[in-house]
């Protein structure tokens, strides 16, 4: 195992509850050298999210990470990093994409939060507003009438906000706000004059979870509304 990929030792995760210790991970070891793909199987509650969590620093208390365990990216040691420089790996380094779509709600890590820490952000610095005020059901695509009814309060919360850049997640949000039928593919990444603030279409992240080769692209896209808030990737 070279020091350019993921070494994972002794890793222990507990929960420490009124009921007890839970321990969900308990003395996992492997390595994930470059170019490696490493699959963790196991029946639902045996601890693949959790490790996950683990390595991205994203356990929450009651839980933490036991002393004495390793957890080594590019040989630097995650499990003592500060808070900001984890911040500055998750997105950009190191992503974790859940394969039920739906867990992009889940608060703890949300797809549209590493893309915010990925370009130097915290949450509190970006406002995320939705083009429908209440979830359709099945999570489908917002019909016309939903669209119609909900938009005027989309565009009072932007008039009140002024943003310097709106960037558009997906078809809906794009379609709406720049008046089009045209598929967010043959636009995005372009920039738009919208109220006096700058405007750019990228794809949701939900998109992202079914296409992951399309990160990249994204991440063009994200550098682009970098450079225009004057923003610079954080150097490892």
């Amino acid at each position: 195992m070279t020091e350019a990929g993921l070494a994972v030792r002794n890793l222990r995760t507990h929960f420490f509850t009124k009921e007890g210790v839970a321990r969900a991970v308990d003395g996992v070891d492997f390595d994930v050298a470059p170019g490696e793909i490493l699959g963790l199987v196991g029946e639902s509650g045996s601890g693949k999210t959790v490790t996950g969590f683990s390595i991205l620093g994203l356990i929450d208390p009651p839980g933490r990470i036991v002393e004495g365990s390793s957890i080594r990216f590019a040989g630097e040691e995650l499990t003592t990093a500060r808070p900001e420089r984890l911040r500055a790996i998750r997105g950009a380094e190191i992503a974790m994409i859940f394969q039920d779509p739906m867990m992009t709600l889940n608060p703890v890590l949300r797809i549209d939060t590493q893309m915010i820490e990925a370009m130097g952000l915290r949450r509190d610095d970006v406002y995320i507003c939705n083009v429908i005020k209440c979830r359709p059901p099945e999570n489908r695509t917002p019909e016309k009438d939903e669209i119609a009814t909900c938009s005027p309060f989309l565009l009072r919360q932007l008039a009140v906000i002024a943003p310097r850049v709106v960037v558009c997640l997906g078809n809906v949000a794009a379609q709406t706000l720049l008046g089009t039928h045209k598929s967010i593919s043959s636009f995005r990444g372009q920039w738009f004059d919208f109220r006096g603030s700058r405007l750019l279409a990228t794809y949701h992240p939900a998109y992202l979870l079914r296409n992951p080769a399309a990160k990249g692209e994204v991440w063009k896209d994200l550098q682009k509304v970098m450079t225009a808030l004057g923003l610079r990737p954080k150097k490892r």
